[in-house]
């Protein structure tokens, strides 16, 4: 049972996500689960506003940190990511994307969240 139950909570960690595109959403949030599953073995879901869907790869440059997930946050945070890529001669060709990954009782210090831009280069390349 603990096996079962370990591999339903692992459906959370992985490569293909799943979209949440509920009306009261404004921006799709997106759950990951484990690199086992294949568009075709992943188990589909029954809430009709969940879609899933297979995201390809890309370079991305990440800065972490904690605290809470607020807009405010993210802007600081993408300030400071974007400045770090420009001293670096590194050029965005995307977005920005943000993710965190703990539950809203972890206390903030404990949390881990991060912004990602896709980059066209690793440093050094």
């Amino acid at each position: 049972m603990k096996s079962e139950l370990k591999k339903l909570l692992m459906l959370l960690l992985s490569a293909l996500l799943f979209e949440a595109q509920a009306m009261a959403i404004e921006e799709p949030k997106y759950q990951i689960v484990p690199s086992e599953f294949t568009l075709e073995t992943v188990p589909m879901p029954s809430n009709p506003l969940i879609a899933i869907r297979e995201i390809p790869g890309q370079l991305m440059a990440v800065n972490r940190y904690s605290g809470r997930w607020t807009d405010e946050n993210q802007r600081k945070q993408q300030a400071i990511l974007t400045a770090a890529l420009e001293k670096a001669g590194i050029r965005p060709v995307g977005d920005m994307v943000s993710a965190a990954y703990n539950p809203p009782f972890m206390p903030p210090f404990l949390r881990r969240n991060e912004v990602m831009i896709p980059v066209s280069k690793a440093p050094g390349q």
